[in-house]
């Protein structure tokens, strides 16, 4: 994170001598190496009210951005004013100063910021951060914004069938564990005023309402999404009112079926012992440092004691018993917490902003700081703390086909269960130095990406699932219509043994012109990228000729092509001709090759078939320029 450590977006109290006064401004607080802070009131950034402000790197330059979304309504800023600021963040070499992106494309929209209206994460994949808004802006809304590969400009995307709401938080998360982040969100609704929502990513840009009918959200409150119970999948804590007004926090733990529905079993405030809390900010980690997931709830509770920080840790049971010391002091409903490892020991810390008590009640040393950082040390009080985990080992990345797979053994950590164990994924260009999260789509880093990996560039696209079928037209002969895969068998004379290969089509670069992957002797089909060689090309048909060129990816010496002779006409098979060059040992070859739409028999007849008989020597001579004596 370099330096920069937090942003307060508040109202920020001054203490006069009658009254007190709050000033609508934003402030940076960057650490100064010595445990302490520097707050700084940079008239650059937006003055507002309801704030939330999120930080990510929306560029992938190594730095974090900010976002600010707030509106006016108090002493300075009208409430007809409605922010929604994009600042980069300019960099060691500026002073990691902020300047003001220029239409970044949001709607000017308002709504209650303390809760968490913004959320965000890469949704398609394409290696940018992109973002969620919950707001206000002639009527309820939420609204997905694509980012444009980090050009500073987000484009919204039109969402058809996701229910509106304001008056509470949404997120993204991987609820399914499918790999891709799906979106979560609790509040008023147009529909309900205790709406708790769903919506399952489609790996398309679309979202799919999948909400289970036994859960209800709140508003005036906020959703969280967690690991709770430590089994892997993302749990919802959701706070804030429900009917009737009713102050609620519910537990929902989620377990992921064998079709990758989300199921959700309700947790009662009764069985849980968390107290319900409206307008609610509650935090998820393990805070004691004992493995299990523990809570920070700043919200006001049913109990009439009014706002205040509230941490709660959970049993082995899975219960959640409150510390009634109050090691963190109350902060009121204009003001958040949240959290992060700000002295870097393993053990993560609370950022509590806002001032202190109500309105009546609060005496004046209340008002002095808008920013406190509480230092969690668990072995202060008896405890061992976090320790810092075991990084996974063997990581490995390998192609298999057109796909990219990294794997690795599991990492270990003393507290945290393996299942509950997350990794970030990075990829480091190796000419810049520059780390990626996901990898972006730029033509440049493709190709050096596929260069470091020695292999082409085209295994690293996505191919639309338009290359399913070959088209069933006049630029696709007969034989090969209709296809996606197709099969081949040649007869190695060497070692006098049989050779598989499975042609699978990717996509058409052109009329009659296909992007094809070629898999060479494996074992078996059901694992046919399992393979000695692997081999990326062209299929390209003309009138009376199929030709197909080749190129080995492990080793780009060994060149082979195949001549596939009236393809026009439908059969079963095809003989052609396999030729190239072979580095092990390196000579040429030419042999025959069996095309099919269809595995074959194995049998000895396959075998006979594919050995180079007198009667194709007899042709040889005739029609060929090469001599046989």
């Amino acid at each position: 994170m370099k330096r920069l450590i937090a942003c307060l977006l508040a109202t920020l109290p001054y203490i006069g001598a009658v009254a007190h006064v709050w000033d609508e401004l934003a402030i940076l607080a960057r650490r100064n190496g010595d445990g302490t802070f520097t707050l700084e009131k940079d008239s650059y950034l937006a003055v507002s009210t309801y704030t939330n402000a999120v930080f990510f790197d929306y560029n992938n330059d190594g730095n974090l951005d900010l976002l600010i979304m707030g509106q006016g309504g108090d002493w300075n800023v009208s409430s007809d004013i409605k922010i929604v600021a994009l600042y980069r963040n300019l960099g060691e070499e500026n002073g990691y100063r902020f300047e003001k992106v220029a239409a970044p494309g949001f709607l000017p929209y308002k709504d209650e910021g303390f809760f968490n209206p913004v959320s965000v994460g890469d949704y398609n994949h394409d290696g940018y951060t992109d973002v969620v808004v919950m707001s206000y802006h002639n009527g309820r809304r939420i609204d997905l914004y694509l980012n444009d590969r980090g050009s500073g400009t987000f484009i919204r995307q039109e969402q058809q069938g996701v229910e509106a709401a304001t008056n509470g938080s949404v997120m993204f998360g991987d609820l399914n564990n499918d790999g891709w982040l799906d979106i979560e969100f609790t509040g008023y609704s147009d529909k309900t005023s205790t709406a708790l929502k769903t919506y399952i990513n489609k790996r398309d840009g679309a979202f799919v309402d999948e909400t289970p009918s036994n859960i209800r959200g709140a508003f005036q409150g906020q959703s969280t999404l967690a690991d709770i119970n430590g089994d892997g999948t993302l749990d919802i804590i959701s706070t804030g009112n429900g009917d009737g007004w009713v102050c609620l926090s519910s537990l929902y733990y989620n377990t992921v079926d064998k079709d990758g529905k989300c199921i959700y079993r309700y947790v009662s405030e009764k069985e849980s012992n968390i107290l319900g809390v409206s307008r609610a900010n509650p935090l998820v980690a393990d805070f004691n440092g004992d493995g299990l997931m523990d809570m920070v709830i700043n919200g006001e509770p049913s109990d009439g004691s009014g706002f205040r920080n509230r941490i709660y840790y959970q049993t082995r049971e899975g219960k959640f018993v409150m510390d009634k010391s109050y090691p963190v002091v109350p902060v009121n409903q204009d003001g958040g917490i949240n959290m992060g490892d700000v002295n870097g020991d393993g053990n993560m810390d609370l950022i509590v902003g806002g001032y202190v008590g109500t309105y009546e009640k609060a005496p004046a040393s209340y008002y002095t700081a808008p920013l406190r950082v509480y230092e969690n040390n668990p072995p202060k009080v008896g405890l061992s703390g976090n320790t810092f985990p075991e990084p996974p080992s063997k990581v490995t990345a390998v192609m298999e086909g057109d796909e990219l797979v990294i794997s690795w053994l599991p990492g270990s950590d003393k507290e945290t269960s393996e299942v509950a164990l997350r990794y970030n994924i990075y990829v480091r260009n190796e000419t810049t130095g520059e780390l990626y999260t996901m990898i972006p789509v730029d033509i440049e880093t493709l190709y050096e990406i596929a260069s470091a990996l020695q292999i082409h560039v085209e295994q690293l696209l996505y191919c639309p699932p338009r290359h399913a079928n070959l088209p069933d037209s006049k630029n696709s002969p007969a034989f090969f219509a209709g296809c996606s895969q197709f099969y081949a068998y040649v007869y190695d004379g060497r070692n006098k043994q049989l050779i598989r290969c499975v042609f699978d089509v990717l996509s058409e670069t052109d009329t009659s012109s296909y992007k094809i992957m070629m898999y060479m002797n494996f074992k078996d089909f059901e694992n046919y990228k399992l393979c000695e060689n692997t081999y990326w090309g062209y299929i390209e048909h003309f009138d009376a000729l199929t030709n197909i060129q080749l190129t080995n990816q492990d080793s780009p010496v060994e060149k082979a092509s195949a001549q596939i002779l009236a393809s026009y006409l439908d059969t079963d098979t095809k003989w052609g001709l396999f030729n190239g060059f072979s580095s092990r040992p390196m000579m040429p070859i030419a042999t025959k090759m069996l095309f099919s739409k269809t595995k074959l028999p194995e049998d000895e007849a396959l075998l006979q078939g594919l050995k180079v008989s007198r009667e194709d020597i007899r042709l040889l001579k005739l029609y060929n320029m090469f001599t046989v004596l």
